[in-house]
């Protein structure tokens, strides 16, 4: 993944949709073992990947949180 992770002066990362999109696929596919596109795609249907106790898994929602700065 090529991002630039030089803070800016407020010591925020800012991102394009792109890199955005990227880191989220990325993340997805590390913590989830999905693509972005199906990930997105389970998100909006909100149908998260479950464990056997039917609970969404636990890295489900770091990359939830991530997502949601795509649709602003």
């Amino acid at each position: 993944m090529n991002i630039s992770m030089e803070p800016t002066e407020d010591g925020f990362l800012e991102l394009s949709d792109q890199e955005l999109c990227t880191f989220v696929d990325t993340n997805a596919r590390e913590l989830l073992g999905i693509s972005g596109a199906e990930f997105l795609r389970r998100l909006h249907a909100g149908n998260p990947l479950q464990d056997d106790m039917g609970r969404p898994v636990p890295a489900w929602e770091p990359v939830a949180m991530i997502a949601h700065l795509l649709d602003d």
